[in-house]
């Protein structure tokens, strides 16, 4: 499912992002949901100056990989950007 949240600031700005997780073994719903809640959570507090540029969006995609990596405890070994939208 996308994930679809506001960010810090500006809050009139909307983020929606899809992702794909690839896990060691057999896909973990459970988990997935918990990464995706975890990723919106995350997204609230960015403000659209840290995601900018290809620099932003770099440290964006390191940043939810670590969340990632922490929560899944290594069981999603890799996190595949679909869609990344912000309006």
């Amino acid at each position: 499912e996308p994930i679809t949240t506001n960010l810090a600031y500006p809050t009139e700005n909307w983020v929606r992002l899809e992702l794909a997780l690839l896990f060691k073994g057999p896909p973990d719903a459970p988990l997935a949901e918990q990464i995706h809640q975890d990723i919106a959570a995350y997204l609230r507090t960015v403000s659209l100056q840290q995601i900018q540029g290809p620099r932003g969006f770099e440290y964006l995609k390191d940043d939810i990989q670590e969340r990632v990596d922490l929560r899944s405890e290594g069981r999603v070994t890799n996190v595949i950007f679909r869609t990344f939208v912000i309006q």
